[in-house]
């Protein structure tokens, strides 16, 4: 492969369709040169997967400031990507006995076929945005950023692509804009938290596509406002749903309330200045927060 040739197959899967390789200095130029210098060494020669999926988690170092990162992770090593550290095994706990995951995903970046299906990353200094690119990892079931009080700019509308993630969070971070409407289009997901960002806007209705859903927090995202809408009522299989601490007003559907006959627990702001959680069974208010359905009874 010459190094035009390797600049026209990342152009053809790029997003953007080449456009930041045009720059010398992005993250997608960097990651692209880095790339070539493998291939030109001559110590290592890739499938197209090894160089979709290295490049993707090259663009990810360059754009978070991987220099600056509190540990290397094996980014940018020679080995297999597969043996660099992106995946933390963590799960939720109370999570663990809902989950679809394979035993081996919690720990496993990749699976037998080397595809990378964890990229899971917590606490570690990144600075930065999340670059597009990471929808180039297709098989992925697990993504999650958390602890990242660096990361900044939006969540990528392209990671709707990833149609075959289970859990996705992007937690405890400085990331701003609205819920992608995309994410809708994760019809495996069964956990999905952007909690404790900076997020504004309404609640997409396509996230009433997400029938697989157990699990959807908002929660410490102030700058979301309006009113939850009814298509949310179309998570049928939601456990539990975190509204707290954001700028959502109205009553929460009767159609979210009913949702597993209403045996879903959701909390929510109380008070005039908040939610209205009265079509809900057991509602109770403390420290401000409503909780309908005690999360005990899940």
């Amino acid at each position: 492969m010459t190094k035009e040739e390797l600049n026209a197959y990342l152009s053809g899967i790029s997003p953007d369709e080449g456009a930041a390789l045009q720059d010398a200095e992005s993250p997608q130029s960097l990651a692209f040169e880095w790339l070539w210098s493998e291939i030109e060494n001559g110590s290592n020669q890739y499938s197209e997967l090894q160089l979709r999926q290295r490049y993707a988690l090259a663009t990810l170092y360059w754009s978070t400031t991987g220099e600056g990162w509190t540990q290397d992770l094996g980014f940018l090593s020679s080995s297999s990507e597969c043996s660099w550290d992106i995946s933390d095994g963590y799960i939720p706990t109370w999570y663990g006995k809902m989950r679809r995951l394979d035993a081996h995903d919690e720990y496993d970046a990749c699976n037998d076929a080397g595809s990378i299906t964890s990229l899971s990353i917590r606490g570690n200094d990144l600075s930065g945005t999340l670059p597009n690119e990471l929808s180039l990892l297709a098989d992925l079931k697990t993504f999650q950023f958390r602890g990242e009080g660096s990361l900044y700019g939006s969540i990528p509308t392209q990671l709707g692509a990833l149609t075959k993630v289970q859990l996705f969070a992007i937690e405890g971070t400085q990331i701003t804009g609205k819920i992608p409407s995309e994410i809708g289009q994760m019809k495996l997901l069964d956990f999905l938290d952007v909690s404790n960002n900076f997020l504004t806007g309404h609640i997409p209705t396509e996230m009433g596509n997400l029938k697989s859903l157990q699990a959807f927090d908002i929660h410490q995202n102030t700058g979301i406002s309006g009113e939850v809408p009814v298509e949310l009522g179309g998570m049928k299989n939601a456990n539990r749903i975190n509204l707290s601490w954001t700028s959502l007003k109205g009553i929460v559907p009767y159609d979210v309330c009913a949702i597993r006959n209403g045996r879903v627990s959701i909390s929510a702001k109380c008070g005039s200045s908040g939610l209205i959680c009265c079509c809900c069974n057991n509602d109770d208010c403390i420290d401000d927060v409503c909780y309908a359905a005690p999360f005990s009874n899940i």
